[in-house]
């Protein structure tokens, strides 16, 4: 199935919705396929219609820009979003409904052994894939190739993790982030091409909602988070900040900023 960028799909429940003219839309970044989307909030996305007497849509963005516009501008309903963007979204009014500890690591993948040794990155450009620049994936990659002595690089973000770990396979001259359960799915042949490298960061999230939001809504969420595909989520512990989510909001703010 083609990456779908504007609505996915969408859930009407068989109950006359008389709270709602509109489906709730649950926005989510660019870094996930349309297969991704369906398959692992599919289930859930339905539990929360059924609960509330409404319909549901899931939506994709096509790069960080436009997801963090919808943030700003509360063009959605509930959003899934990164464990290191929460802080800054709680001072902007966003209320955290359950949380997801993962156990899943960032993982740097490419056909390169030792970059210190490499001559991508220094004779040649090192073309480094990650979901854009509010990741933590680009937050991490760019402190640890620093490390690495990797001074000629090229960012390329806004692809889905599908994506570039297909074009690691053709490229010897990239670098990409994926999360180690996507990489762990990866066919045994494929994975004998490519060398991995642990960032040591488990990659975890949320589902928020704006401050206003229908209690019932936020009850609906919280009630169908079993149905959430992989991994635990619960109840949100207190927020609290770290290196990549303060990289995040001095990044954010400058997106607040009015253009000249």
């Amino acid at each position: 199935m083609p990456r779908l960028i504007a609505v996915i799909f969408t859930f009407l429940c068989s109950v006359e919705a008389t709270s709602c003219d509109e489906p709730y839309v649950l926005q989510v970044g660019p870094e996930f396929s349309s297969n991704f989307m369906i398959g692992y909030l599919g289930s859930f996305t339905l539990d929360v219609a059924q609960r509330i007497g409404c319909g549901t849509r899931i939506q994709g963005a096509k790069n960080y820009n436009d997801f963090l516009q919808s943030v700003i501008q509360r063009k959605a309903d509930i959003y899934l979003v990164p464990h290191h963007f929460m802080p800054e979204l709680v001072k902007q009014g966003f209320i955290p409904v359950i949380e997801r500890h993962s156990t899943t690591e960032l993982l740097y993948v490419s056909q390169i052994q030792d970059y210190k040794n490499s001559q991508f990155g220094r004779e040649k450009p090192l073309l480094v894939f990650t979901p854009g620049p509010y990741s933590v994936d680009f937050y991490s990659i760019n402190h640890w190739l620093k490390k690495q002595n990797i001074n000629q690089t090229q960012y390329t973000h806004d692809t889905t993790y599908a994506s570039a770990i297909m074009k690691s396979i053709k490229q010897p001259n990239m670098v990409a982030t994926v999360p180690m359960a996507l990489y762990d799915k990866i066919p045994q042949s494929i994975q004998k091409k490519l060398h991995v490298h642990a960032s040591g960061i488990n990659l975890g999230a949320y589902i928020t909602v704006p401050e206003g939001t229908p209690k019932a809504l936020i009850e609906a969420i919280e009630q169908s988070q079993d149905k959430l595909a992989s991994e635990h989520w619960s109840k949100p512990e207190p927020v609290k900040e770290s290196k990549y989510s303060r990289l995040f909001s001095n990044s954010f703010q400058q997106l607040l900023k009015p253009t000249k």
